[in-house]
């Protein structure tokens, strides 16, 4: 494309040329919602999902609270962590809805947030 910084071409122009259809932004929303959903779908016993799903013991420090991975996944899907977690294993433990049903109210998010 041999595209120079003085041009001043924005990064939408950029996308447009190369075809590309989802922004930064819209990916990296992609690759975490595929991650929770698949740390959902793990056996309890998992160091991964431990981790995700886990509280720490003790105070916290002051000031205000440091953004966490979960928290993004809270915002966009609307919910507490607990009940999309719950709803992501339900689903996919009894086979009652397709595994990506779950995800219908991110996808509202995902599709807006451009």
């Amino acid at each position: 494309m041999r595209i120079r910084w003085e041009q001043k071409i924005t990064n939408e122009d950029v996308r447009r040329r190369v075809r590309c259809r989802k922004n930064i932004v819209q990916q990296i929303m992609e690759w975490k919602l595929n991650l929770f959903g698949h740390i959902c779908r793990m056996k309890d016993n998992r160091l991964m999902k431990e981790v995700i799903f886990g509280t720490m013991k003790g105070k916290s420090g002051r000031g205000r609270p440091c953004r966490e991975w979960l928290d993004d996944v809270k915002e966009w899907g609307g919910e507490e962590i607990h009940i999309l977690h719950r709803k992501a294993q339900h689903w996919t433990l009894t086979g009652a809805e397709p595994k990506e049903h779950w995800m219908d109210g991110f996808c509202f998010v995902y599709y807006t947030c451009s």
